[in-house]
């Protein structure tokens, strides 16, 4: 299912929806939950998410209101499963046997928070490349020496990663040559990695890119998590390589409270620590707003 769905699900949740009140929100939210991506690298992309989610919610709010929907809109023979995943009407929709019983937030590898302001295809190929930043600084080899690397993917991350020349912060996020050469050459990937500054004008990352190629890897060709390698030749016929099979993020290996903190301060600004730890450590029961007004 699409964010969307997700959203009215937990709106209806949220505002103690009945359960056909609740069919008729996710049927409205089946009807407006959609995304390209042949948007990818575009400002558009972004806009997926956080249009199906707000679409939803107001699914939520017309059920309420009474709004009807069908409540069979998701399998349907003229449906979102049939129109957007090949499901005909009657066949038993693969993920409906899980719902209730497998949870994301639980799962290894479900649903994650990410590190690095880009792609998530990208994620563990970046890891890899600032593995391979750390260990060259600790070992005291400059990143100058770095001839050739070779960033190997699995057969699902060319799909994504389409940008291989980014001319923009939006191309840059689906760039695994942007990635792991901002990753190389500054050992972090951040927001301020993602500014026209830093894309189009720093001229070690665009000399490091230009000595990235990107291959799919036998070793993690079949893999759904976009395992990857980043293997550096450097000068004086001396290689590092490093793997990442998992993403940093993902409950299998899982980002710290600073670490959590940082990018919450990264992204709501400076002086916001204060608000991350009202959240972080808030009762269960304590709503929102008051968090909010307490520390904004």
């Amino acid at each position: 299912m699409s964010s969307g769905h997700g959203a009215a699900a937990a709106a209806a949740r949220v505002m103690g929806l009945d359960t056909d009140t609740t069919h008729h929100a996710v049927g409205i939210a089946a009807s407006r939950a959609a995304g390209l991506r042949a948007n990818t690298g575009t400002m558009t992309k972004p806009l997926h998410a956080g249009a199906a989610a707000m679409s939803g919610v107001q699914a939520a709010r017309l059920a309420a209101r009474g709004w009807s929907s069908d409540p069979q809109a998701l399998e349907a023979d003229l449906g979102f499963c049939s129109a957007f995943m090949g499901t005909a009407a009657g066949t038993p929709v693969e993920f409906a046997s899980d719902l209730g019983r497998v949870w994301s937030l639980l799962d290894p590898v479900g649903l994650a928070i990410k590190p690095y302001p880009s792609c998530g295809a990208s994620h563990p190929a970046v890891q890899a490349g600032i593995a391979v930043h750390q260990h060259l600084h600790d070992t005291g080899i400059p990143v100058d020496d770095i001839e050739r690397v070779r960033v190997g993917v699995s057969e699902l991350a060319p799909k994504l990663l389409v940008h291989h020349q980014p001319q923009n912060s939006d191309q840059a996020r689906f760039s695994a040559q942007y990635t792991v050469a901002a990753a190389l050459v500054r050992g972090h990937l951040r927001l301020s990695d993602f500014t026209a500054e830093a894309v189009e004008d720093d001229p070690a990352v665009r000399s490091m890119m230009g000595r990235i190629s990107v291959v799919v890897d036998e070793r993690h060709r079949h893999g759904r998590e976009f395992p990857a390698s980043v293997r550096v030749e450097l000068s004086g016929d001396r290689h590092v390589e490093r793997t990442v099979t998992i993403a940093r993020g993902k409950n299998a290996d899982p980002m710290t409270d600073a670490e959590l903190e940082a990018k919450f301060v990264a992204c709501a600004g400076l002086g916001k620590a204060e608000l991350w730890r009202e959240i972080r450590y808030a009762a269960n029961d304590r709503p929102v707003t008051e968090i909010v007004d307490a520390t904004w």
